[in-house]
């Protein structure tokens, strides 16, 4: 008899207590239903209301599951919105750890993989530049501007005035290697050697600080074979385009270059001789601007960025 009756008592507490869980579940259902039904809703708020239906859903499972449809059908894009806003943001590591809790929480949709790709995107980008800040740019367009005094022999060089200089333009392509790293005042430079071909234009109608002065005989084009020796001392060979039966002019040309970021000023002197007469001798100085492009980037580059975005994800 005492059993029967412990057995009505305990029958009759779990059928209040799941009566109870049953109201407590409907009126978590409802308090969801009508915050759903306004166009501002707090997705936080929504998602714990959720978690707690989820707890006692035991015998309402089909109607949990409908209801959870319908939270994620409007948390999931707000969550995605809120990623692609620290991809742009380039809060890299918030995106991954959000996008790491939605890929758990929801199945896979076509928009959860396009959030991935747009991070993976980002990330790529990201360490790309990384990356090539440390590969040695390769190649150069430098145009520049000269003044060159007129011609001088060598014994008279010591007569040298600053009188009638002549423009001269010139555009050069070089090849960059041998770079270096060095500090400067607590500042990090690269230096490098330089090699290239410069094409060079004077000015025949213009003369600068004119005294007296003197047609040139020179043609008004040269190509040179110019080198740069860790961006201060540089080596020049060429010769002038030859004019009627006039012999080539060789000329060969010393430099100091004083190097500001981009800018480069320069002091020359220039032998000039056609090998049959006395060598001639002309001083100048020149501003020059340095166009550096062309990082190599090759399979390893990708391998090493691939390997970053590895390291990445998983410390996040």
């Amino acid at each position: 008899m005492k059993s029967i009756l412990f057995f009505l008592f305990l029958s009759a507490g779990c059928g209040l207590f799941a009566q109870s869980t049953s109201n407590e579940f409907q009126e978590i259902a409802q308090q969801i239903e009508r915050l759903l039904q306004y166009r501002d809703k707090s997705p936080n708020e929504l998602q714990s209301l959720l978690t707690k239906l989820e707890r006692i859903s035991a015998g309402n499972e089909l109607m949990f599951k409908q209801i959870k449809l319908q939270v994620d059908h409007y948390i999931l894009p707000m969550e995605l919105k809120s990623i692609r806003s620290n991809i742009y943001n380039k809060n890299f590591a918030e995106a991954s750890r959000a996008l790491s809790n939605v890929k758990k929480k929801y199945a896979f949709t076509k928009e959860i993989s396009e959030v991935e790709k747009s991070l993976n995107s980002a990330l790529y980008k990201h360490y790309k530049r990384m990356v090539l800040q440390d590969i040695n740019t390769r190649l150069s367009i430098e145009p520049s501007y000269t003044w060159y005094s007129e011609l001088y022999s060598v014994s008279g060089i010591e007569e040298f005035d600053f009188v009638n200089f002549s423009p001269h333009l010139s555009l050069s392509a070089n090849y960059l290697f041998h770079h270096k790293q060095y500090s400067n005042s607590g500042t990090n430079n690269t230096s490098y050697n330089q090699i290239g071909l410069r094409f060079e234009w004077r000015d025949e109608n213009r003369i600068y600080l004119p005294l007296d002065p003197q047609i040139s005989s020179l043609p008004s084009k040269n190509i040179q074979l110019t080198s740069i020796w860790g961006k201060f001392i540089g080596l020049d060979v060429g010769a002038y385009e030859r004019t009627g039966n006039e012999p080539i002019i060789y000329n060969g040309t010393l430099s100091f270059y004083i190097p500001i970021g981009p800018l480069s000023f320069g002091i020359h002197g220039r032998g000039l001789t056609d090998l049959s007469s006395d060598p001639k001798l002309q001083l100048g100085a020149s501003a020059r601007i340095i166009y550096d492009f062309y990082k190599p980037f090759r399979s390893k580059h990708r391998e090493e960025i691939e390997m970053r975005i590895f390291r990445f994800k998983e410390s996040n």
